[in-house]
């Protein structure tokens, strides 16, 4: 089990490493500078939130699309935990909202590209879909609220594999369907990939 557990992270990776390949192909500078501006932005808010319940961040990790930051033991409460996650999907929906003051769609300027992509992320990211935030905040809220927490775990490990299907068969639908849809089906895979072996 170890061993296929190092194989779905390295594959996990690699699945990723196509998924930023693809978008530095694809897309124009601003958009990835807005995007790397949004994934700052982001982890931003959860450093903040994390100060602000007292934990302690000892390592920071970013990744092309997030950071892993290592807290060590858990330090804080149930419905601390969820604020935390969900303090970078609202520092991206505040930052977009002051960034729209300077956008201008006809150039496409970075202010443009960073509200949409920072509101559209933000969105995504509170999905309750391993690994990303809506998936943590919603755990986190069911073990406050819960007596039982083998109970609330398995509710949340349903929720996030009924999302995650539903996330993957859409995105091939996309894909097979209309031949859009790249950036979707990889996420896809990488989700199914965290869903199963993560």
């Amino acid at each position: 089990m170890r061993y296929l557990k190092a194989a779905v992270g390295v594959l996990s990776l690699g699945v990723l490493g196509a998924l930023c390949a693809l978008c530095a192909r694809r897309e124009p500078p601003q958009v990835l500078c807005a995007l790397a501006l949004g994934i700052i932005v982001h982890e931003a808010g959860h450093a903040i939130a994390m100060k602000v319940s007292g934990v302690a961040i000892k390592g920071l990790i970013f990744l092309p699309f997030g950071a892993i930051i290592d807290t060590g033991k858990r330090s804080c409460t149930y419905l601390a935990e969820c604020g935390i996650y969900l303090a970078g999907p609202m520092a991206g929906f505040i930052a977009a909202a002051l960034f729209w003051r300077r956008a201008d769609p006809a150039e496409m300027n970075v202010a443009f590209c960073f509200s949409v992509l920072s509101l559209g992320l933000s969105c995504f990211n509170l999905l309750p879909i391993p690994g990303l935030d809506g998936a943590g905040a919603l755990r986190a809220l069911l073990l406050h609220t819960s007596d039982n927490a083998n109970a609330a775990i398995r509710a949340v490990r349903v929720v996030q594999a009924v999302f995650t299907v539903l996330f993957f068969l859409l995105a091939g639908a996309l894909w097979l369907g209309w031949g859009i849809g790249e950036y979707p089906l990889l996420l896809g895979v990488f989700f199914l990939l965290r869903l199963f072996c993560g």
